[in-house]
């Protein structure tokens, strides 16, 4: 039998008879493992050198949070409808994607114009680096043609056009060589090179690719790569973000599309108060007809009637019935203002700003007037992006028709 020192000696052994094995096997492989190392290296090189990276970049965004201002009737008409308390969020972020807002954001940016630097093995986007400013002029109907061109660039401000495709075919340009400014006429319009502000036009060197794409399909591009999410379930604050090859378009985005953001927020929010100061201009006026009657059929009745001492002859007639006739005008304005906004709800299918704060004295009233004018503010922020089968317009439109219900209901 095998004692406990005769086991352990013949398991180093076979542990080293093992190991030995191995050792063997991996030194008459040498050469291919240092060629499996170097091969590897060197793809992990070029993979690092040529593949373009990625960036992102964030933002918050802060909205007002006017749900606070919706009543407990309009909240219970929402829930009703399938609207919920965050549908002011999601409207917001329909608005941020819409095509309408990263249309201009697009046009402000001319991102539909794109720049790359020929490379030995690949290209890299130049965006704002580039030393070459291309301008295109399009023929009506030719504003989206899409144009695809390779040029290289020569001493004495001259620009060699190699190649150049439109919407996808190949097409010989009206002019090969052409000079800094000269413009070049095509079947879709006319295009011009001009050299980038502070660089010398007779020292332009290397090759680019020139690309231009029309800008609502340039837009839904960068519409489609934005990711936008509230920042928690229980805040108003949005987190934007945008993953671009290059740092500074990236960023640029983001910037214009706040700025253009709070131009359209501010331009739907401001017609609400035109539409009040619009109806003040027509009571106005309609007033200084009124004061004009009146002063007339005063003067005619005091010359009817000699009044010669006005005050003491009419004091005791003004003070008797100068109650009654303030209630009898206080009512009298009420209804007028009601028929006012009686007639403005009274197309079914028409969804119009109600003017506000135009002087009724009904407080249910005058919020079912506010919910309905934000109401009508929303849906005409996701028809800046979308057409009226789009369900949340649809939805909205419904919620509007029951608002008007409850307002008619009121007067």
């Amino acid at each position: 039998m095998m004692n406990e020192r005769e086991f352990l000696k013949e398991k180093k052994t076979v542990d080293t008879i093992n190991a030995r094995r191995i050792f063997n096997i991996l030194w008459k492989l040498k050469y291919w493992l240092l060629l499996s190392v170097i091969i590897f290296l060197t793809g992990a090189y070029f993979y690092i050198r040529y593949t373009t990276p990625l960036y992102q970049k964030n933002i918050s965004v802060v909205l007002n949070n006017q749900q606070n201002q919706y009543s407990d009737n309009y909240q219970l008409i929402s829930n009703t409808f399938g609207g919920q308390s965050n549908n002011i969020i999601d409207n917001q972020i329909f608005l941020l994607r819409s095509t309408r807002l990263m249309n201009e954001v697009v046009k402000r940016g001319n991102l539909n114009i794109r720049y790359f630097s020929i490379g030995r093995f690949i290209e890299v986007e130049q965006y704002t680096n580039s030393p070459l400013v291309f301008s295109f002029i399009p023929e009506e109907g030719y504003k989206n043609a899409y144009l695809n061109m390779m040029v290289s660039l020569g001493p004495d401000a001259k620009v060699h056009i190699e190649t150049l495709s439109i919407n996808g075919i190949v097409t010989e340009p009206e002019i090969r060589n052409a000079n800094i400014g000269e413009p070049i006429n095509t079947s879709v319009g006319s295009f011009v090179f001009t050299a980038r502000e502070g660089i010398d036009p007779n020292k332009l060197s290397g090759q680019l690719r020139i690309t231009h794409s029309g800008e609502e399909h340039t837009a839904k591009v960068i519409a489609g790569r934005l990711m936008i999410n509230p920042a928690s379930k229980q805040t108003n604050v949005l987190t934007i973000s945008l993953v671009d090859m290059h740092p500074k378009r990236s960023e640029d985005v983001l910037n214009i599309l706040m700025e253009e953001y709070n131009i359209l927020s501010k331009y739907y929010d401001s017609q609400n108060i035109l539409s009040t100061i619009s109806f003040l201009d027509e009571r106005i006026a309609g007033l200084e007809e009124e004061l004009r009657e009146v002063e007339g059929s005063f003067s005619s009745y005091r010359s009817a009637n000699e009044l010669l001492d006005i005050n003491s002859q009419s004091q005791i007639v003004m003070n008797n019935d100068k109650g009654y006739r303030e209630r009898l005008n206080d009512v009298s304005l009420q209804i007028s203002l009601l028929d006012i906004i009686k007639e403005s709800i009274k197309d079914e299918n028409a969804h119009e700003l109600i003017p506000a704060n135009i002087g009724v004295t009904d407080g249910a009233l005058n919020a079912s007037i506010d919910h309905y004018n934000q109401l009508v503010i929303e849906r005409n922020i996701m028809l800046a992006g979308s057409s009226d089968n789009n369900p949340k317009v649809q939805n909205a439109n419904t919620l509007l028709n029951s608002l008007k219900a409850n307002i008619a209901q009121s007067i």
